[in-house]
């Protein structure tokens, strides 16, 4: 605490006035146990009820600015990649209308969406909004939350990134393609879908050894898997899911074209909503809604997802975009390079 400019004394006037001001309520007092091997315990306190209507009040206010905001970017792209001014003038379109329709609704963290697109055409491209970084693991605090006052539902796709990838490739899973692996492996849900995600996510094969060894220390929020428990996921989709890993579909940078896929799903979707007027927000492959919009919104996701998976696998999205793994590897370094030159050529040099 000394490091943060704080001391015992001042953090007590902090809480007495966070208390005078109805702001925290004390709920067990602190004490100092000074028995051999007794543990000493610390106050704790609440928010009250007042602070947290002003907290809950506060969400619904305005944080992006609907007349000045870039709807379409591309990062890292080189000027020979970027799609046609009619191709991007459409997204712009969609987009853009959208945020005006839902200008005059109300939500949570109500900013206007966006999308970015990496490196090239079929990597990344999910829709963004600032709704998406309420939290949500810990605290189930933005499924908590209202469209235009009413409760909100998320509609989403079960184990959608391996789903959609295996559509891909000509497969097809069960509706519920976590039950075997549980049965296999006697994990949890969780678990099991932390080991797909960390997988079909990993950007190449030499990850792996990393990402199981550091599975078990998370990041805040994320479900721990133990080395053991890692491998033991793996084994389990190659025995019943084979194609999995015949097809490269684990740490192969899957996952980061499956988002652009996500991203042309949610584009149909902003239009279909306007065209409808059924205000919603996208959640990366969920679609924020009212309650009372959520079965009509589930039947639209359903049409559009095999509408646009249909149309990549005629076309051969996964090899077509397989070739852009490697490059955007490398551009990647390049970047890192031009942004810490000094530390980066030193250990070229070292190299």
């Amino acid at each position: 605490m000394a490091t943060l400019g704080f001391s015992q004394r001042r953090m007590q006037r902090i809480v007495s006035v966070l208390i005078d001001q109805d702001v925290i309520r004390i709920g067990r007092k602190g004490y100092i146990d000074l028995r051999q091997g007794k543990t000493s315990q610390a106050s704790q306190y609440y928010p009250t009820e007042s602070f947290i209507r002003q907290y809950a009040s506060s969400l619904y206010g305005t944080f992006g600015d609907f007349d000045k905001y870039e709807p379409l970017k591309f990062e890292g792209f080189d000027d020979a990649d970027l799609p046609s001014k009619e191709e991007i003038d459409k997204q712009e379109s969609i987009i853009r209308r959208y945020n005006e329709y839902m200008r005059e609704h109300s939500w949570a963290m109500k900013n206007p969406s966006s999308r970015s697109i990496k490196d090239f055409i079929g990597r990344s491209g999910r829709i963004n909004n600032y709704y998406q970084t309420l939290a949500n693991r810990r605290i189930p605090l933005r499924t908590n939350t209202m469209i235009d006052g009413e409760a909100v539902a998320e509609p989403d796709f079960s184990c959608n990134h391996l789903r959609m990838a295996s559509f891909l490739v000509g497969e097809e899973l069960p509706p519920d393609p976590y039950n075997v692996i549980a049965k296999d492996t006697e994990l949890s849900r969780d678990v099991i879908k932390a080991v797909i995600t960390k997988s079909i996510g990993a950007q190449r094969l030499g990850q792996k050894g990393g990402l199981i060894k550091t599975s078990n220390k998370p990041k805040r929020g994320r479900v721990a898997v133990h080395a053991d428990e890692f491998r033991a996921v793996l084994t389990s989709i190659e025995s019943n899911y084979p194609w999995v890993l015949s097809e490269r579909l684990f740490f192969n940078d899957v996952g980061t074209r499956l988002q652009y896929l996500e991203g042309e799903i949610a584009l149909q979707m902003l239009k279909w909503a306007v065209d409808e007027d059924v205000p919603l927000v996208a959640v990366h492959d969920a679609f924020a809604c009212k309650h009372s919009d959520k079965e009509k919104t589930y039947n639209r996701m359903l049409d559009v997802w095999t509408k646009v998976l249909s149309s990549a696998k005629a076309e051969n999205y996964m090899q077509g975009t397989q070739y852009t793994v490697d490059i955007a590897q490398h551009r990647k370094k390049l970047r890192e390079l031009t942004q810490r030159p000094n530390r980066n050529r030193r250990k070229h040099r070292e190299a």
